[in-house]
């Protein structure tokens, strides 16, 4: 039976050219956002720690890359609205920054205006014309990713420290183990800390911090259309940001520690100054240890809360509006 004829030329004609530059397009959209992911899951908390196998974390990427390049064009939609502050279907050098409109190729007129139309910023982005414009596509995707999860890993470091300060105060830093996650040595309470910080991550309520990086991520993708990431200075200065507040977090939880310990070792300085018999190093170990025990168990549920208060706020602070420059401050 012969084949029925079609009604169009599959062959070199304008239709076999429209498809192949389609898919082309949803191609190099979905190898931008698995970029973006990539830089994400690299670095990141949980999923990018080292004890995560390399072949789950290429599934993931991939999978969540094929879930989230057809939802683009709705979350872009939504992006181009809450940066309309005006409601006129443009977008103007106040309401967006000009990163984001030298990326779409959008020029500057004499006075340096510009405007973004709804459908040019909906659109996927074209085709770079040479393999030096995909590298540097590249490059800004896995930087914008990787600042995603270098942020919240920075933040979980404070309770790292916290703990190897601890560690240091009470004498057993010297006894430390070897953090897979990690890959370095760390000390027993340090260690501890840090695996109580990746379980009240996965159950935070109500929803967990893995779900909120997720999130986060999905939502730089609708403010920062793929293809467009910037490199600006804000990003230097946003990690600088949270350099302080992992730091300030350390302290807090440190600080318990810090003051028992300080009233132990006046203790034991008086009772070896008062009672020269009994030998201070020797006793002061087990005491150490014990009241490090004890202040460590008292102040777990308290650790646990300020990491849920906090651990959102950081994220928030990643959002893509943090890391643009705006032209209204």
């Amino acid at each position: 039976m012969p084949a029925l004829p079609l009604p169009f030329d599959l062959g070199d004609g304008p239709v076999t050219a429209l498809l192949l530059r389609i898919g082309m397009t949803w191609m190099h959209t979905f190898l931008l956002v698995a970029i973006r992911l990539t830089g994400l899951f690299l670095i990141g908390p949980i999923l990018g720690q080292s004890v995560v196998p390399p072949s789950l974390r290429v599934l993931l990427v991939l999978s969540l890359s094929f879930l989230i390049t057809p939802t683009l064009a709705h979350q872009t939609a939504i992006g181009f609205a809450e940066w309309d502050a005006d409601s006129s279907g443009t977008l103007n050098e106040r309401e967006i920054s000009p990163d984001i409109a030298e990326a779409f190729g959008i020029e500057p007129n004499a006075a340096g205006e510009f405007v973004l139309d709804r459908s040019r910023y909906t659109a996927p982005i074209p085709l770079p014309s040479s393999l030096a414009g995909l590298g540097w596509e590249i490059l800004r995707e896995f930087t914008l990713g990787l600042t995603l999860g270098l942020g919240v890993m920075i933040f979980l470091t404070g309770i790292q420290m916290a703990g190897e300060l601890i560690d240091q105060q009470t004498g057993i830093a010297l006894g430390g183990v070897f953090n897979p996650g990690l890959d370095i040595m760390a000390g027993a309470t340090g260690q501890f800390l840090m695996m109580l910080t990746v379980v009240v991550m996965l159950l935070m309520e109500p929803f967990g911090g893995h779900l909120l990086m997720i999130d986060a991520f999905v939502e730089s993708c609708r403010m920062i259309p793929v293809g467009t990431a910037p490199l600006t200075l804000t990003t230097s200065e946003l990690l600088t940001a949270l350099l302080q507040q992992a730091f300030s977090l350390g302290v807090q939880v440190f600080a318990p520690f810090l003051a028992a310990m300080s009233m132990v070792a006046l203790t034991l300085g008086f009772l070896g100054y008062t009672v020269p018999q009994i030998n201070v190093m020797m006793l002061g170990f087990p005491v150490r240890a014990m009241v490090n025990l004890f202040i460590l168990a008292i102040t777990l549920s308290g650790t646990a809360n300020l990491i849920v208060d906090s651990l959102p706020d950081v994220i928030g602070s990643l959002a893509p509006r943090s890391l643009l420059e705006r032209p209204d401050g």
